[in-house]
């Protein structure tokens, strides 16, 4: 979700990401927006969310508006060509949540449409309503020592909606998200969610075997 803000008087669009504590801009953006803003030599170093370091280049105090409301806050500037990002620092401080942030309706105009149905024909398969998935990729769990296996009994089905749930497998079955196996050491029972539409939704309950065995 990206958020219009005005930095020192500039317009500027940041990321909304309340999973960032500091919030950050690229160096090259930065020369573009503030060019006349000086960088003070920070110590800290930032942690992405695959867990690499990054050194900034330097932070400035910078005052932000977002609507009526104003605050000063610092900002991280690093060499690194990614979005802006505002943190939880400038989130808190601004005192805003997702119910501030206005997402605007955006209309394509008929001379556009031609060239978006190519794309939306070219890239079928990147657009369909199926569920997605990422080929060749495979990932484990780690396991506390000692982990024994544990095999929870499955939870009784209501008979009012026992064909319904089995209608709910064999669809999971069938798009590949589940796999029919004759046997498992691991076992943990499914919640079985009515939805609005009277359809099935199927959960798992980890936490009663496999969530206190993690690591």
């Amino acid at each position: 979700m990206m958020v219009e803000l005005q930095l020192d008087g500039q317009s500027a669009r940041l990321e909304f990401d309340t999973k960032a504590a500091v919030s950050t801009m690229s160096l090259r953006t930065f020369q573009k927006l503030l060019p006349k803003k000086k960088l003070l030599p920070t110590n800290p170093k930032l942690r992405t969310y695959t867990n690499e370091v990054i050194e900034p280049v330097g932070v400035c105090n910078v005052t932000v508006k977002h609507g009526n409301k104003s605050s000063r806050g610092d900002l991280y500037v690093i060499p690194l060509r990614v979005d802006s990002i505002m943190g939880r620092e400038w989130i808190r401080t601004l005192d805003l949540s997702w119910a501030d942030i206005t997402c605007n309706k955006v209309s394509i105009d008929k001379k556009n449409t031609p060239p978006l149905n190519a794309l939306l024909t070219e890239y079928a398969d990147i657009f369909k309503d199926d569920v997605g998935d990422i080929p060749d990729f495979r990932f484990s769990l780690k396991l506390k020592d000692n982990t024994q296996p544990i095999f929870r009994r499955p939870r009784s089905v209501p008979y009012a909606i026992i064909s319904k749930v089995e209608e709910e497998i064999k669809r999971l079955e069938a798009a590949g998200i589940i796999e029919k196996v004759s046997h498992s050491d691991w076992g943990t029972p499914v919640v079985h969610v009515v939805k609005p539409n009277g359809t099935i939704r199927l959960c798992v309950d980890y936490k009663s075997a496999l969530t206190t065995s993690l690591r």
